[in-house]
């Protein structure tokens, strides 16, 4: 949004005669300059999770989901700092929460630009989801890709089928699936899906 600027109307003004402001010449002691104070650098270099609770605020604020917004950096919050370095160029881990995520996030005012063509992505380090639109990430999200038995294929496909509801998988008894989206013709059963 453009703020609006107010400028000078152009009408002249009802006074001809200019006026001056006279002050005097002894300064009072009231309006002496008040010292200003030099920042200085903390003593003591703080730690990581000194700044855990506001950036788990700032992660959630700009759509990184981090689950309970306490402070702990749990699983969740690990996710959230994974899809955090890597939507921002950083190397990608689930570690913990460290002084350069910290200032990284802390210092940031919103998402960025994806460098990538709209679709979805996931990434299995972080175990997240982005849904990309247009030149924006309209949703991140958290996933799950496939206990040991049931691996997720690293692959690119088209959506050609969507099943609405819950269903059984083709490929694994007894696994339901939820609102699945297909995309991969070659193996029909590798779907994008909510479970249980």
């Amino acid at each position: 949004m453009a703020a609006s600027e107010s400028g000078p109307s152009g009408t002249p003004s009802s006074s001809s005669t200019p006026t001056a402001t006279i002050s005097s010449s002894t300064p009072s002691a009231s309006t002496s300059p008040t010292p200003i104070p030099t920042p200085t650098k903390p003593k003591v270099k703080q730690k990581p999770q000194y700044y855990a609770l506001r950036v788990e605020k700032q992660l959630d604020k700009l759509g990184y989901p981090v689950g309970d917004v306490d402070g702990d950096i749990t699983a969740r919050s690990k996710q959230a700092l994974c899809a955090w370095r890597e939507t921002h160029g950083m190397p990608v881990n689930r570690k913990g929460l460290s002084l350069a995520d910290a200032y990284s996030v802390l210092n940031a005012t919103k998402r960025p630009t994806p460098t990538r063509s709209p679709g979805i992505y996931v990434n299995k380090t972080c175990q997240i989801a982005y849904q990309i639109v247009g030149k924006a990430y309209k949703r991140i999200v958290w996933v799950s890709t496939g206990a040991p038995g049931y691996e997720t294929p690293n692959r690119t496909g088209k959506v050609w089928r969507k099943w609405a509801g819950a269903h059984e998988s083709s490929l694994y008894p007894e696994a339901y699936m939820y609102d699945s989206i297909y995309f991969l013709r070659d193996r029909p059963g590798i779907a994008l899906h909510g479970s249980r």
